[in-house]
């Protein structure tokens, strides 16, 4: 018994090896496993393309977006913060006694908020959550300063002191608050740009499926012209449809890739102006504070400050007064209009291109006014000649502030709406998630309700 099994189980390992591709069944059936093997690593392969895509776009939309975003208005709120402490000093009377005033404040709430959602999306432990960390002491000392700058107002230099060392400590380079702020926007983008090309959504991957797929449907065919040919019968329902089927897997996994690829793109340029106008509006607020600044520190005042406490501070403040030239001007409105580059670059519509266009034209204005008081306050020495040179003026730059910060703020809603449409947009389409396993299954499943049938029959 034994040696007959032996001798049976030697005889079918000599035939299927030279035998059974040879066949007709052999072969057929060597097609259809090799059609279901295709279709289910067609299938899985798909699906976890389009996982990893929605998991970029989850990504960007609720996460590395709205942090970017975010901390591009914590940026904003500090700069309007500071220049609110600096304007509420040229307020007078029972005004100015009263304190930094309810601009300074929200502004402050604002950006302490703007971080505390930052940090809600920052991994524990990591740079980021570090620098949170920093930001968020430095903040508590910057306010202490201010407060001790009204709580002296009566005191003219130590006020005006401790004015200039929260002005230092907010604008100071690599260690001041918003220099911390931007390193933190720094990793931001980094993270933004990764999400924005990610291998999960380049040209590879569409290839990748592409061949996937016409390497199911060439099977599919294939099997098909196979039958016609040995079973003398053109058409073969099931496959038929299967090989429908196939195509239209292919047509819509080929077009929500490139379609997700797209609307991601366009999700992060809109991104981009949307970071852009408020970035414009953080450095419109810093020159409108340091003209304040240069307003509230007469110089015989400027002078005195050294034997106050001075240091770095002091000088900061008298660069205020003293460094900028129209051509510092002229660059800070080429800075200012290349920040609004992103949202023409949009394909944007009138109305943001008005938005921008006002934008621009205003920020010009506004530095145009500046520097004429820059010339006038240095050329004036008595602080009441000072002051009636430079009154009509100082109205006139507030409303060209205004009008500014309207336009930015128009641009900047409008991208984010744009912004918020491209990655709603991005998510999966047709029900994919569910749809790639079910018509693979299907697919499966006509294949061998078109192939048994012939199998049994040759047989």
């Amino acid at each position: 018994m034994v040696t007959t099994t032996a001798v049976a189980i030697r005889s079918a390992a000599r035939w299927v090896p030279r035998r059974f591709p040879r066949t007709v069944w052999g072969r057929l059936w060597i097609m259809l496993l090799a059609a279901v093997a295709v279709s289910v690593a067609f299938g899985v392969a798909t699906n976890l393309v389009l996982a990893r895509q929605q998991n970029v776009v989850a990504s960007l939309a609720a996460d590395d977006g709205p942090a970017s975003i975010d901390t591009a208005r914590v940026h904003t709120a500090l700069s309007d913060a500071d220049q609110a402490a600096a304007t509420s000093f040229l307020s007078q009377g029972a005004e100015r006694l009263g304190g930094s005033g309810p601009i300074y404040q929200d502004k402050i709430k604002i950006a302490t908020q703007g971080l505390a959602k930052v940090a809600a999306v920052t991994p524990a432990g990591g740079v980021s959550a570090e620098q949170v960390q920093a930001i968020e002491a430095l903040i508590v000392v910057y306010i202490g300063l201010v407060d001790q700058a009204h709580a002296n107002v009566d005191h003219g230099n130590l006020s005006v002191t401790y004015l200039a060392y929260a002005s230092h400590l907010m604008h100071t380079s690599d260690t001041g608050i918003l220099a911390r702020v931007d390193q933190l926007a720094a990793l931001d983008a980094t993270q933004v740009a990764r999400r924005g090309s990610t291998h999960w959504l380049s040209s590879a991957v569409i290839v990748a499926q592409f061949i996937g797929g016409m390497a199911l449907i060439t099977l599919l065919v294939g099997i098909q012209a196979f039958l016609a040919r040995r079973f003398r019968r053109v058409l073969n329902p099931a496959l038929c449809a299967a090989t429908v089927l196939g195509i239209i897997l292919l047509t819509l996994t080929s077009f929500q890739t490139a379609h997700t690829r797209n609307d991601i793109h366009d999700g992060v340029a809109a991104l981009q102006g949307v970071i852009g106008a408020e970035m414009d509006m953080a450095l419109l607020a810093d020159d409108y504070g340091a003209r304040a600044r240069s307003l509230i520190a007469p110089q015989d005042v400027a002078n005195a400050l050294p034997s106050v406490g001075g240091g770095d501070a002091v000088d900061s403040l008298r660069v205020d007064r003293t460094a900028a030239t129209m051509f510092a001007g002229a660059t800070n409105a080429k800075r200012f209009s290349s920040l609004l580059d992103p949202v023409l670059r949009l394909d944007a519509t009138e109305a943001e291109r008005t938005a921008v266009s006002q934008a621009n034209t205003a920020y010009r204005e506004f530095t145009t006014i500046d520097q004429d008081m820059k010339v006038d306050a240095s050329d004036t020495d008595a602080d009441h000649t000072r002051e009636a040179v430079l009154a009509p003026r100082t109205s006139r730059l507030l409303n060209a502030y205004q009008r500014t910060e309207d336009a930015l703020g128009a641009t900047a809603e409008s991208t984010q709406r744009r912004f918020d449409t491209a990655t709603h947009a991005a998510a999966s389409k047709y029900w994919l998630g569910t749809g790639i396993p079910v018509l693979t299954g299907v697919v499966v499943l006509l294949l061998i309700i078109g192939v048994f049938p012939r199998l049994g029959e040759y047989r």
